[in-house]
């Protein structure tokens, strides 16, 4: 059977509209995503145990079972580089060094330091609060004042190239900044 010029139209037509369709809603996902993962760091900084945090019990023989885990291993004195990519998109990297955090930005991401919600999220909220947590630990003398986290942007012609935060010393606050940075980036980079 021989389609008709309208039909052959129609069927051209439908199949652009699905394809942007299949783009939106992959936008969509990868939103939902990325907003997961922010609620999972605002859980992260307040009392509530994290989910990975609760033990998993075997119905079947009454053993405990240890929860699968996708975080990895603490940093060694050879850092952990792990790409930011959101979609198909490669929108920087992350490599996490027993001392520090270094966020190096690709050269195709057009953001400065006041592209929202770097300074009111990233930096007042996550990294903020993690410093109050480290300032009330060193007026109870448990901490020295070098030793508090601190964030430090890398500029080049007024645009972001690299976020160092220093002195991030747990496991989970590093996996807190990996999580918020890829939320905060793809954040900034639709705002720019």
């Amino acid at each position: 059977m021989k389609l008709s010029v309208e039909q052959v139209k129609n069927i051209v037509a439908l199949r652009v509209k699905l394809q942007a369709r299949a783009v939106t809603l992959e936008e969509e996902l990868e939103d939902i995503r990325l907003n997961i993962t922010a609620l999972d760091a605002a859980l992260a900084r307040s009392s509530f145990t994290k989910a990975s945090e609760y033990t998993v019990y075997d119905d079947k023989d009454d053993t405990v079972a240890e929860p699968e885990s996708t975080i990895p291993e603490p940093a060694t004195s050879k850092p952990e580089s792990v790409q930011i990519q959101v979609g198909k998109d490669i929108i920087g990297s992350i490599r996490t060094y027993p001392d520090r955090i270094v966020v190096d930005l690709e050269d195709t991401i057009n953001v400065t330091k006041q592209t929202p919600p770097f300074e009111s999220f990233f930096v007042n909220r996550i990294i903020g609060g993690m410093r109050k947590k480290d300032q009330e630990e060193a007026k109870s003398g448990n901490l020295k004042d070098s030793e508090m986290i601190s964030c430090d942007i890398e500029t080049s012609d007024g645009r972001m190239r690299a976020i160092v935060v220093s002195n991030y010393r747990t496991e989970d606050r590093a996996q807190e900044i990996a999580k918020t940075v890829k939320w905060v980036l793809n954040r900034m980079r639709k705002n720019a």
